[in-house]
């Protein structure tokens, strides 16, 4: 049994915070604009009170405990689960019971039930396939590298016998066609096998090399309701955070993924008994990922697949810049897997010519197409291109080309571009089918599908915002700026940040408007002038006094290592009290070689206390040199702040940035 409608339960718990607490603590935690006791901590002082902003569906401790919604309550106050399977399974039928709100269940269709087994099985057979050892010597003959992919060989024979002593019954293993067919066998000694996962990681399917004489060279998997080949790229898991930023390299097949891998190039994907198809590009926008290059053999078939993309595919996803990384002069190299075969490093591939999609395409049209087929193929690469500049200069360049107007060749590609109405609606529906899915085929973790469906329809909301006009565009914009304006008038405390050390910095903030939301301060100076101390000062400052904002440093040429003692002599100052001994940065780097007195300890701890608390209550997050030199680091840390605490203020302290824009 589960329940049917998560969605409608936990929308309709969440005002009920209120009664819960009246329930467990009295009338005293009535929502009448009065305080009351914590109950997360001792507390003599009433210390916490309801957020009028969000409805009362959260309340604040005032003594920095935090803030907690009826699930965080319900889990401090009666211990219940706050997250995983046993949050749907136990938390919230428990407070529907106790606030009177009706439960659906349900049992799980035969499609649900085929699915999650099917989940369970390629776990186990990855585990299986991690604990073998019989590949090693292939891969190591191949120049491949399994540090991160998940690679093994073992027999049929050999993989089903373990099943069974995992709890698997033999017509679960032969109705699940994962394993063989009535004509092929997907394992086998003359095999090594590929695990593919999902883009989360999960696995889903498998792709054997086949040793043996006998063709086919890879044998892949056959489609299952958890694994389609469209859809499928191996290695996207461990590509997708290197991707964002570097772009994704697609190449043909498993081995050429691991001969990347071994020389440490691991933003590469690969597809998988299939082509590449517009779903995949749809996948990759969704992920994040705006620049593809197609690394695809480099022989005939190679090239004309990469031209089929190109012609075929583009025109269906828009938004991601295709290129193409062309293969060396020496003709008897015809993939990755040969032209890294007795290479260390990755010299040879980095070295490699790329050119854009639409360079790669212009050099094999034929003499015998007219200019209309000619931009019927290139107007899709064009129109595929995130740049404005770049498709202005590409369709000038066409135009050039093929002696069709300007004015044309731009309206056909702003009519693939914005058929917004259209496209805003059909990929909002895919976000809702790929919801549905994601939940059905995964129940249990039906508050991560939750909150990954949010960030789905909040990224496609933020790409076709900044494309709006018209009257009620202009309207909402003049009403969201009054309704800002009035939230500033009844509480204050969001206008402003509280600073207690700096309040002469605070002073100068002021004058009538909210330096909370959108302001930008910019520090300069010489090296090594105190810019980095003064932010952090500030930060910290705001961290230890202002209970309705989270702190999040960003320090791109310091290691935690160096923030930490810094850190620490900040609060040590702030926390002192008359007649406290000194904390130096030597004593906070070294205690152990530099600390003295029991008074210099005692003032170390407090300070080092309060540091762990506040990373710990996420009141300061703290983002180092070795998570990033760049905002990417940076803004996911932001998203995951703002989801989780959308009524807080949010200051944020970078530190020489690397980006262009902040400079």
């Amino acid at each position: 049994m589960y329940i049917t409608n998560v969605n409608e339960l936990v929308a309709a718990l969440r005002p009920r915070l209120e009664d819960y607490l009246v329930n467990q603590l009295g009338e005293d935690a009535r929502a009448n604009g009065k305080s009351f006791n914590c109950f997360a901590h001792d507390d003599d002082n009433p210390s916490m009170s309801y957020n009028p902003k969000n409805g009362n569906q959260t309340v604040r401790c005032w003594s920095n405990c935090g803030s907690y919604d009826i699930f965080s309550a319900c889990s401090v106050l009666e211990g219940m689960p706050a997250n995983g399977a046993e949050w749907v399974t136990e938390t919230l039928p428990h407070l529907a019971e106790a606030l009177d709100i009706k439960v659906q269940l349900g049992e799980p269709t035969e499609e649900d039930r085929t699915r999650l087994k099917l989940r369970k099985l390629c776990q186990d057979i990855a585990t299986i396939l991690t604990n073998s050892q019989g590949h090693k010597s292939y891969i190591q003959l191949r120049g491949w590298s399994d540090e991160k992919l998940t690679i093994g060989t073992v027999s049929t024979e050999e993989l089903i016998a373990e099943l069974v002593e995992m709890g698997w019954t033999p017509n679960d293993i032969l109705t699940s066609m994962v394993i063989q067919t009535a004509t092929r066998q997907f394992f086998g000694e003359d095999k090594v096998t590929f695990v593919i996962n999902d883009y989360r990681g999960r696995p889903v399917g498998f792709i054997s090399r086949n040793l043996a004489s006998e063709k086919p060279k890879y044998i892949n998997t056959l489609e299952t309701p958890i694994y389609k080949k469209g859809e499928a790229l191996l290695g996207l898991d461990i590509a997708t955070a290197e991707a964002k930023t570097k772009g994704l390299i697609i190449v043909e097949g498993p081995g050429d993924l691991a001969s990347l891998h071994r020389v440490g190039i691991y933003n590469a994907a690969a597809i998988c008994g299939t082509s590449f198809t517009a779903s995949h590009l749809a996948l990759l926008k969704m992920l994040g990922i705006r620049k593809v290059f197609f690394c695809l053999d480099w022989d005939g078939p190679g090239v004309a697949a990469t031209q089929r993309i190109f012609k075929e595919e583009l025109k269906f996803a828009p938004g991601v810049s295709c290129s193409v990384i062309l293969g060396p002069e020496d003709e008897t190299i015809g993939d990755i897997s040969d032209l890294l075969a007795k290479e260390q490093n990755s010299k040879k591939f980095d070295e490699l010519e790329r050119i854009r999609a639409f360079e790669f395409s212009l050099n094999f049209i034929s003499d015998n197409q007219t200019p209309e087929s000619v931009c019927e193929d290139i107007i899709p690469i064009i129109a595929s291109e995130e740049s404005a500049v770049r498709r202005e200069n590409l369709i000038g360049q066409l135009s050039e080309f093929t002696r069709i107007s300007f004015q044309s060749i731009s309206q056909d590609v702003t009519n693939i571009r914005d058929k917004k109405a259209q496209e805003k609606q059909e990929r909002v529906e895919a976000a809702i089918e790929k919801y549905y899915r994601s939940a059905s085929n995964d129940p249990e973790n039906i508050l991560s599908h939750i909150s990954q469906h949010e960030e789905d329809l909040e990224r496609i909301d933020k790409h076709f915002k900044n494309q709006e006009i018209g009257v009620n565009y202009q309207l909402n914009r003049y009403d969201a700026i009054q309704e800002q304006k009035l939230e500033v008038h009844d509480d204050n405390n969001m206008a402003e940040f509280i600073f207690i050390h700096h309040d002469m910095f605070r002073d100068a903030l002021s004058g009538g408007m909210n330096v909370t939301s959108g302001i930008l301060i910019y520090v300069g100076g010489r090296a090594n002038s105190g810019k980095t101390t003064v932010v952090s000062s500030w930060g910290i400052d705001v961290s230890l006094h202002d209970p309705m904002a989270r702190v999040v440093m960003h320090y791109t040429d310091d290691s935690y290592t160096q923030i930490e003692p810094r850190l620490l002599t900040e609060i040590a100052v702030m926390l002192a009290e008359p007649g406290d001994a000194i904390l130096s940065i030597g004593m906070a780097a070294n205690p152990k070689h530099n600390i003295r007195t029991e008074a210099q300890w005692s003032v170390y701890h407090r300070a080092n206390n309060m540091l762990r608390k506040l990373i710990e209550t996420e009141r300061l997050v703290l983002i180092d040199a070795e998570d990033g030199s760049n905002l990417t680091a940076l803004e996911r840390n932001l998203q995951y702040i703002r989801r989780k605490y959308p009524s807080d203020k949010l200051l944020v302290v970078a530190d020489k940035p690397n980006c262009p824009a902040l400079g």
